[in-house]
């Protein structure tokens, strides 16, 4: 088996290692013990963010409201929209431990399919960079969230958008942003296709408005009205609660100073569209690179990130990675960083005080991906000044 030279042998037992690691995320999560948690009057079982995401679906279909906490059910609130509610009505059906074994599976072959789509890649680096998302994978699956699911339509888009399939592209973005909302980010790289928009346009307002409008199929137009209002105040009530795993974060954690979220959001923003200016007329791989780092802002510039959100970033940096031409030291030694604190951090690989330290305190684990952003967008920016020049 010639790692260096992937084959569909290599493939195969990537797709198992995926497989693997669904099931046993999901056996793991079935078996363990409940926990106690604050405010609520009974254990929490370890899968309860598939059983928030399951109860909703019950809510929707029966018209009783999405966004209150039903402490009988399950801990903490559903803040998804409608259409993911209703859209998780296909793992609500039979037993949990099926629905949440093909939830699992979901989550963590979509990105991997995802990324075999995408064209122009150093393909012997795919092994690799596989086997450190698989294990970045398993933190986002043992909190049976969605976010493989959100990476996964992000590299579709990407893929799509790579071999100028314009209406692909655009619906796997609204299918993104009606799970998780920064999704839409992703229509910045249609700065560089503008002779599309008028074809886009109309379009990504046809589906947005289908996905928007899909759940009134089961239900009343003036409930879903209401839930799409609760969601909004839902969303600008939790903005500001935390800062967590984040550039915010982590200046916070080494220079004691707490930046406006605003301006530094604002800042986050003209560093990534700086892209634009130093590229009047990219080539594909370095649009679909570009795109890879909006992926990874969306976790760093997200104040409330958390651990299970960085397999995302991990996505965007293996796609950064498998387009660059070839990885310098400085790179390698990135990816070092990110195998050592940002996906074996939270890990029982070390002890529980080192942990501690290293996710909440120093804000390692988002250290090496501000760290990998950063040197991607300038070197990215550089190629665009020199080829100006």
């Amino acid at each position: 088996m010639n790692f260096h030279n992937p084959t569909k042998q290599v493939y195969r037992v990537l797709l198992i290692l995926f497989v693997g690691i669904a099931v046993f995320a999901a056996l793991k999560n079935w078996f363990m013990p409940e926990a106690d948690m604050p405010m609520v009057p009974y254990p929490v079982k370890s899968y309860n963010n598939f059983l928030i995401f399951k109860y909703s679906f019950k809510h929707i279909i029966s018209e009783t409201p999405l966004y209150l906490w039903n402490k009988i059910e399950c801990y903490d609130l559903f803040k998804y929209t409608p259409t993911y509610a209703l859209f998780f009505g296909l793992f609500s059906w039979g037993s949990d431990l099926v629905g949440l074994l093909l939830w699992s599976l979901l989550n963590s072959l979509l990105p991997f399919i995802a990324v075999l789509k995408l064209v122009s890649t150093v393909r012997q680096r795919i092994s690799g960079f596989s086997i450190l998302l698989i294990g970045e994978s398993l933190t986002s699956l043992l909190n049976s969230q969605s976010n493989g699911v959100v990476l996964g339509l992000m590299i579709l888009a990407l893929a799509s958008f790579q071999k100028g399939r314009d209406y692909s592209a655009v619906t796997y973005i609204l299918l993104c942003a009606f799970i998780k909302v920064f999704g839409v980010l992703l229509f910045a790289l249609y700065w560089f296709r503008r002779d599309k928009l008028k074809t886009i346009i109309p379009f990504a307002l046809t589906i947005g408005l289908v996905l928007l409008l899909l759940p009134s199929v089961v239900v009343s137009f003036e409930y879903l009205k209401e839930q799409y209002i609760s969601w909004i105040e839902l969303l600008s009530r939790d903005s500001s609660r935390f800062v967590k795993y984040s550039v915010m974060g982590w200046i916070q954690s080494w220079f004691n100073v707490e930046p406006n979220k605003i301006v530094l959001l604002l800042v986050g923003f003209a560093l990534q569209l700086l892209f634009v200016v130093t590229h009047k007329s990219p080539n594909r791989n370095q649009i679909i690179q570009w795109g890879a780092l909006w992926i990874i802002w969306s976790v760093i510039f997200n104040h409330m990130a958390e651990s299970a959100t960085f397999v995302i970033a991990i996505g965007g940096m293996m796609v950064y990675g498998l387009l660059q031409d070839r990885l310098s030291i400085v790179d390698l030694l990135i990816w070092l960083l990110v195998i050592l604190f940002t996906i074996l951090g939270p890990t029982d690989i070390y002890p529980v005080n080192w942990r501690i330290w290293i996710v909440e305190k120093a804000q390692l684990k988002v250290f090496p991906v501000i760290l990998f952003w950063a040197c991607a967008t300038y070197s990215l920016n550089l190629k665009g000044i020199k080829k100006a020049a």
